[in-house]
């Protein structure tokens, strides 16, 4: 008889997809989403009732995220004695003040956080990063921290066809905030000092589209939403791929574009270093000629298979359900 797990995610993000799937090869899983959740006294004791039923049914709790839901979580795991696996992202240990963005701003979203990891049997990180960021910030044990990185489907996401001197860069962005997590404005004056180069952004909705559109230099298409296949047929044609952010855990449509051999420049925090290694550009964040510099090199660099072998090697898919497996089993 298969194990079962309650599997706990307030977003339906690619990523939490795969886990899904991966999983559900190996295990049962009771999947509670919680993506455009309501907010209120009322959908906040549901929820309660829909976690702790799916608990008491289950083997194990494996949340996405160290936010409210898995706080609940590991609430009514602690009493019920069960097993919790948190998977933490990259929002919970960041601390910018200046744009209001993380939960080691408030002392409550901080103390919130730092239960989760108490009452989580382990925590799961996509990068070493945000291991050390823990263990600094909240003063987390380092032994309940395990990394297991993003897996990537290699079949994929491919190369096809020849690469027009483009850059693209990929942000699933509806309000401002994550405009400048993303470096969106960044991005945006970057291409403006480069007019002869056409830049496309791809993901911008909602409020974050209404922002930059009267923003963003002629020489800059904004796109919205697109299809997986559109997408892998957008990166497979492009050459540059920015990933200009703030922070990050290890980014996914960095990784996804270096499986298509685009040629990546990215800023030098977080996981963006240890995906790009040596196969692009590295940039401090929010230096402007830098990163114009470091583009200009990158359409002159010749593609090569180099950015698809860094990830095909470091961040295979059935790396990370072996471990997921193995972290599961011990338990």
């Amino acid at each position: 008889m298969k194990k079962k797990i309650a599997f706990i995610s307030a977003y339906n993000t690619s990523f939490v997809k795969r886990d899904i799937e991966s999983l559900s090869e190996h295990y049962e899983i009771n999947r509670l989403d919680y993506t455009g959740i309501e907010k209120g006294v009322m959908p906040l004791l549901k929820q309660f009732w829909q976690i702790l039923s799916a608990v008491n049914g289950s083997d194990l709790a494996f949340v996405w995220f160290a936010d409210l839901r898995a706080f609940i979580t590991g609430f009514i795991c602690k009493i019920m004695r069960k097993k919790m696996l948190v998977v933490v992202g990259g929002y919970e240990m960041a601390n910018h003040p200046e744009i209001s963005y993380g939960a080691m701003i408030g002392s409550f979203s901080r103390w919130r956080v730092k239960k989760i990891f108490e009452w989580s049997s382990n925590v799961l990180v996509v990068d070493e990063s945000l291991k050390l960021e823990a263990v600094s910030q909240i003063k987390a044990d380092p032994q309940k921290i395990i990394t297991i990185p993003t897996g990537f489907d290699t079949n994929l996401f491919k190369p096809a066809g020849e690469k027009t001197e483009e850059v693209l860069l990929v942000a699933s962005v509806k309000v401002e905030q994550t405009l400048f997590v993303k470096g969106i404005y960044n991005y945006l004056e970057v291409a403006r000092q480069m007019p002869e180069v056409r830049f496309s952004l791809v993901g911008i909705r909602g409020y974050a589209l209404e922002l930059l559109q009267n923003q963003k230099p002629e020489n800059l298409e904004i796109i919205g939403f697109l299809q997986q296949d559109e997408l892998i047929a957008k990166l497979q044609k492009t050459k540059v791929y920015c990933q200009l952010s703030l922070r990050e855990g290890l980014p996914n449509a960095l990784c996804e574009a270096m499986l298509c051999n685009c040629i990546p420049v990215g800023t030098k925090v977080n996981g963006i270093p240890n995906a790009i290694g040596n196969t692009g550009f590295l940039v401090k964040h929010g230096d402007i000629g830098q990163t114009v510099d470091a583009i200009k090199q990158a359409l002159k660099k010749q593609t090569t298979d180099e950015p698809r072998q860094r990830i095909t090697e470091l961040f295979p898919k059935n790396r990370r359900i072996t471990k997921l497996k193995e972290t599961i089993e011990q338990l």
